[in-house]
């Protein structure tokens, strides 16, 4: 009964639809009728600016901590691994939005926090150095996953379970990302403004 509930309640938080519930609030808006129609972040951050999308950042990270911290209460070790996993498929298909949701990086690293704190924040902050070196969100998104990924590798390698669940994480993300890979090969992947 606690996997159902971990996985329902993590589900049910990654479905939480921070960038529409911000854009509506705070700006009588809806980032979905904006710049790509994504309900995420980069959209956020193309449409409407670097504080809004922060905004939403922090949000879509709490949503995975939460489920992994709600995982880890109720099944210990093992539902850190289910709550965030159910968090980010939540925020990737949300039921809240038609199954039409973001690409679920925030919302893994935030779970990423409560299980690897360290090299998590490492990534997030490789996130942000990249993203102002680049200007591209997509790609400051995969290097700070792919970052934590050699580090799970390198230090964590004795603990499969911990470098399977990163290595499904890091696919699933690579997968809601091919877009974007389409367009940064042709070169037609928009940068984030000045």
């Amino acid at each position: 009964m606690n996997y159902i509930i971990v996985l329902l309640v993590g589900y049910l938080l990654g479905s939480i639809p921070t960038s529409v519930i911000i854009s509506k609030i705070a700006l009588k808006d809806d980032v979905r009728r904006h710049g790509s129609g994504n309900p995420g972040a980069s959209n956020m951050m193309r449409s409407f600016g670097f504080k809004y999308a922060a905004i939403v950042l922090v949000g879509d990270m709490l949503k995975g901590l939460l489920a992994a911290l709600i995982g880890q209460w109720l099944l210990g070790q093992s539902g850190l691994y289910y709550g965030t996993l159910a968090a980010v498929i939540g925020h990737n298909w949300p039921i809240f939005l038609k199954f039409k949701g973001g690409k679920g990086v925030a919302t893994t690293m935030g779970g990423m926090l409560v299980i690897v704190p360290l090299w998590t924040a490492c990534a997030c902050l490789l996130f942000i150095l990249t993203l102002l070196i680049t200007r591209y969100f997509s790609v400051a998104s995969l290097v700070a996953l792919g970052f934590l990924w050699v580090m799970i590798l390198v230090f964590y390698m004795s603990n499969t379970t911990l470098f399977f669940f990163t290595t499904l994480l890091v696919l699933l993300s690579v997968y809601r990302h091919r877009a974007n890979i389409d367009r940064l090969m042709q070169g037609t992947e928009p940068k984030l403004k000045h």
